[in-house]
């Protein structure tokens, strides 16, 4: 296992690389639980297996095992499995394993502004989640005959993390992306990618689904010239009972 310590390891790029993978974000270049998926993405790419602070008790494995004494909420466990969005992984050990954080600093400008992005992306991560849930629990619900094989959590390729690698009746590997809200032109590249990287690694027939809750124009229009591509809506229903 290559183990590194935090610090150490943020101090070796640039804040400004860490914004742009999507590491740190907003004004104060604060880790945040949308983080973790480009922070993993990085570890792998650097060989590193697990970043921790001995003096916090912290750390946060390339699996995405993590410990964080300091959290108001989950403490420890996969951040795959935590309900709430808000940052349980970095909570409170930004000032101390991320040398590049600014929240600590006065007059900051735009401090609102980055506030409110922050929490919008929270949120998204957060359904995003939660949908990535209850298609797990309903795989069947997407597709008859799909059966999910990543043993439960997101499968890291050469294109990044998959949300859920599931196999079709016809022995055919699917990619399925989720978002929540509008898929954005860019989830199309992002699809693709990770259906080129499974077929890459796998040597086998591969397709895509892509989730959400409407689409672009173009994207739309893209999904049109690729034939092992489809786009699947979600909506919402609820049910009231008299207590």
């Amino acid at each position: 296992m290559t183990t590194k310590n935090a610090y150490d390891f943020f101090s070796g790029f640039t804040a400004q690389e860490l914004k742009q993978l999507g590491i740190l974000r907003g004004g104060t270049n604060v880790l945040k639980n949308t983080s973790v998926d480009p922070l993993l993405a990085l570890m792998k790419e650097s060989q590193i297996t697990r970043l921790e602070d001995k003096q916090l008790d912290w750390f946060l494995d390339v699996e995405g095992n993590f410990k964080n004494p300091k959290s108001h909420g989950s403490k420890e466990g996969n951040y795959l499995q935590l309900t709430n969005p808000i940052g349980y992984v970095f909570d409170y050990v930004n000032t101390t394993i991320n040398p590049h954080y600014l929240g600590n600093q006065l007059e900051l400008p735009n401090t609102l502004e980055n506030s409110l992005e922050e929490e919008a992306e929270e949120i998204i991560f957060g359904l995003e989640r939660d949908l990535q849930m209850a298609l797990r629990r309903n795989i069947e619900q997407l597709e008859d005959g799909l059966k999910i094989i990543d043993a439960g959590k997101e499968r890291t390729v050469e294109g990044g993390r998959i949300d859920i690698t599931a196999e079709d009746k016809e022995q055919r590997l699917v990619a399925i992306e989720l978002k929540a809200g509008e898929a954005k032109p860019e989830s199309i590249a992002q699809i693709l990618a990770y259906m080129a990287s499974l077929w890459k690694e796998e040597g086998k027939s591969v397709r895509g689904i892509l989730v959400a809750s409407s689409f672009h124009p173009r994207v739309t229009l893209a999904a049109q010239s690729v034939p092992n591509l489809e786009l699947r809506e979600y909506s919402f229903s609820f049910t009231f009972k008299k207590l």
